[in-house]
């Protein structure tokens, strides 16, 4: 009887240890999303149609692109933008939109895989000179044909937005940003209105 019970204890032990290095190995190699701060965002020109005011003349807009960085041991798979922000006419109303990679796979989604130490752009807004052009949020798919009824417009206003990484197998990560209305806000960064608030 006693030989009995070591048995099943040896073997429920033997379980029980193979169990919780399962969890460990997968909790050590598990991929691990981090958007990256204020001294990682990029502001590059661009070329939008916006058919306000000037018509069917592109616009110079600076796109402001932040970064994400998988500082894991294991690829993240199926990463996806959302960006979520004050509903337009109430405080309490949140909207939420698939915002975009800096290169869209159209392919997969628009979704990406982002290796170990990979680090990717988020093409998260853009701004112009011109007071009659509004800021863009880009959707999933990017500047598409370098439109801008493919984005969602934002209001002429200081704005406060959740930028959300989420992943297949990786846990979902957020910052929040305040997107400013001038395009020189920040002293010797033109065209930069992107600030981590947290």
């Amino acid at each position: 009887m006693v030989e009995i019970f070591e048995v099943i204890l040896g073997f429920v032990t033997a379980v029980g240890a193979g169990i919780l290095i399962k969890l460990w190995i997968e909790h050590y190699f598990r991929p691990i999303l981090v958007i990256e701060g204020n001294e990682a965002i990029v502001v590059r020109t661009i070329y939008l149609y916006t058919n306000i005011i000037q018509g069917n003349v592109p616009i110079e807009y600076y796109a402001n692109r932040i970064r994400v960085r998988n500082k894991g041991k294991s690829a993240a798979k199926d990463c996806k933008v959302y960006v979520d922000y004050p509903h337009e006419n109430t405080e309490h109303e949140i909207d939420t939109e698939r915002a975009a990679w800096l290169v869209p796979y159209a392919n997969s989604g628009y979704t990406l895989t982002l290796n170990v130490n990979d680090k990717e752009f988020v093409d998260l807004c853009a701004i112009s000179d011109d007071v009659n052009q509004p800021r863009v949020i880009p959707l999933e798919y990017g500047y598409t044909q370098g439109r801008i009824d493919s984005c969602t417009l934002l209001p002429p206003v200081d704005m406060d937005i959740t930028v959300r990484i989420t992943s297949s197998n990786a846990k979902p990560t957020e910052r929040s940003v305040r997107l400013h209305t001038a395009v020189d806000h920040f002293v010797n960064q033109h065209g930069r209105i992107v600030e981590f608030i947290e």
